[in-house]
């Protein structure tokens, strides 16, 4: 059995119906975002001294930024 070679596109078409429209996302708010911060205001800071064992920070003291 042999098959024959037809060029791209000139096959049989089984027609597709179109795609439903898009309809509106629901806006997702800041706080109701799925995040892997946990809740809002705790952020988890890094151990400084863990940092210095890591050879991330120097020896030196931090600077202190408080207002």
């Amino acid at each position: 059995m042999t098959s024959t070679r037809r060029p791209l596109g000139t096959g049989p078409r089984t027609p597709e119906p179109p795609a439903p429209p898009a309809g509106p996302r629901p806006r997702v708010l800041a706080a109701q975002a799925d995040l892997d911060t946990g809740p809002l205001g705790q952020a988890r800071l890094p151990d400084v001294d863990d940092l210095r064992a890591r050879g991330v920070l120097g020896p030196e003291p931090l600077e202190d930024f408080t207002p």
